[in-house]
């Protein structure tokens, strides 16, 4: 496999398919001419399939923020750990984590510096991503938090509830070489529109341009199961102009 899978150590992730690998045209072929109930037969037969619980493993960057002040100055931080990897639609170009922080308390209690409790954290993905992809994703997303201390070491606080939002987003900036952009077209038949790209992510809380996105995986999704249909490297938008647009190459 190409360079995310072996970066990562992705192999052991990756199924062979239930029989042996046929030529692409071949494969296309099958696809044209198959009906709806046989989507899933071709999928299983002819495309390795990709345990995608490794979305949930490592950690690329962290954002931090405030939740609010809670009485004589104690105030409630969090740090928020975002995945190692992003998913793209392919018709999207980006990928957005919208996430809540909340402190509730029902009751009246003793607050501790140090020791925060009642935090509920939630985040969801713009675009939206099919379930067992979005499940394994979230697990990449981590909250930790903490008081910092007001006028003593702990204090009594009344029933409260502070809360605050964050987002970060990652962009999928490089450009699909001709024959990915083909692959996609055919599959799409099978697939439809759950076709995505996993790519190592850059998440940035602000419109700023990342680097180039390297060596995504192309996955197809069906029901609950992932099948890896491509890896390749991406264009810069120079190679990409001259392929696409220019007749032969220049002399120096």
């Amino acid at each position: 496999m190409k360079a995310l899978i072996q970066k990562h150590k992705l192999e052991n992730y990756v199924s062979p398919p239930e029989t042996k690998e046929i030529s692409s045209s071949e494969l296309e072929r099958l696809i044209r001419s198959s009906s709806g109930c046989e989507k899933t037969h071709i999928a299983e037969t002819y495309l390795p399939s990709l345990d995608v619980s490794f979305l949930g493993t490592g950690s690329s960057s962290t954002l931090s923020g405030n939740i609010g002040y809670l009485r004589r100055g104690f105030s409630i931080d969090y740090t928020i750990s975002l995945p190692l990897f992003a998913v793209f639609n392919t018709e999207s170009s980006y990928s957005q984590i919208n996430g809540k922080v909340v402190f509730n308390l029902s009751r009246g209690g003793i607050l501790v510096y140090g020791n925060v409790r009642n935090i509920d954290h939630t985040a969801e993905f713009t675009p939206s991503l099919p379930e067992i992809i979005d499940e394994k994703l979230l697990k990449g997303i981590t909250e930790k938090d903490e008081t910092t201390p007001g006028n003593d070491d702990n204090c009594w606080i009344g029933p409260s509830s502070l809360g605050a939002t964050y987002s970060a987003s990652a962009y999928f900036n490089g450009y699909l070489p001709k024959n990915i952009k083909e692959k996609i077209r055919v599959f799409k038949r099978l697939f439809g529109d759950n076709q995505f790209l996993i790519s190592e992510a850059e998440w940035t809380e602000k419109e700023t341009k990342p680097s180039p996105i390297k060596d995504p995986l192309l996955v197809g999704v069906l029901g609950k199961r992932v099948y890896l249909l491509d890896s390749f490297n991406c264009t810069t938008a120079e190679e990409y102009a001259r392929r696409e647009f220019s007749s032969g190459e220049l002399n120096g």
